[in-house]
């Protein structure tokens, strides 16, 4: 699990451990993909401004899921 708030790295045990994990590569371009990339991070920001109500430093896990209703 990455934390990027925090800058740390904690590895977490997989519950797929009778499964084997195939990561394979068609090789088709993805037309589009960093034009949708930074239009879900426009989202994604004004989402967090929303919430935040412009206050500094918030970030998504400063808030509970109760925070969202």
């Amino acid at each position: 699990m990455v934390d990027e708030a925090e800058m740390r790295v904690r590895r977490v045990k997989s519950p797929f451990s009778m499964y084997k994990l195939l990561i394979m590569d068609s090789r088709v371009p993805r037309m589009g993909f960093e034009d949708e990339l930074k239009q879900r991070q426009a989202d994604i920001l004004k989402g967090l401004d929303l919430l935040s109500n412009k206050k500094q430093g918030a970030t998504f896990r400063s808030y509970a899921a109760m925070d969202l209703v």
